[in-house]
C-alpha cells in the first residue's frame, strides 16, 4: 500500500489525479485520487436530479427546431414560386 504524505497532498490543486504504480514484475495499477472536492453531493442510484428541467430543456429545443424546419420550408417553398 503506498501513502502520499499530507504535505504532497496540499500541493495538488483541486480535482482528479491518477497516479501510476508500476511494481517489480512488470505490472501496472492505475489509481484515481480526488483531491478537495469534498463539498460535491454526487448523485446515487435511484436519484432523480434536476430531470423535471432537463425534459423542460429538451422541449423547448425541440419546438425551436421544429419552429426553424418550418421557416425553412416557408421560405424556400416563397422563393419557387415567384
Amino acid at each position: 500500500m503506498i501513502t502520499p504524505k499530507e504535505r504532497y497532498l496540499k500541493t495538488l490543486p483541486n480535482g482528479t489525479h491518477w497516479f501510476a504504480a508500476e511494481p517489480g514484475d512488470g505490472g501496472n495499477e492505475e489509481t484515481r485520487l480526488v483531491v478537495g472536492v469534498a463539498s460535491v453531493d454526487l448523485p446515487r442510484t435511484g436519484d432523480k436530479g434536476n430531470l423535471p428541467g432537463l425534459w423542460l430543456v429538451l422541449a423547448v429545443s425541440a419546438l425551436g427546431a421544429a419552429r426553424l424546419i418550418l421557416w425553412l420550408s416557408r421560405q424556400r417553398g416563397k422563393n419557387f414560386v415567384k
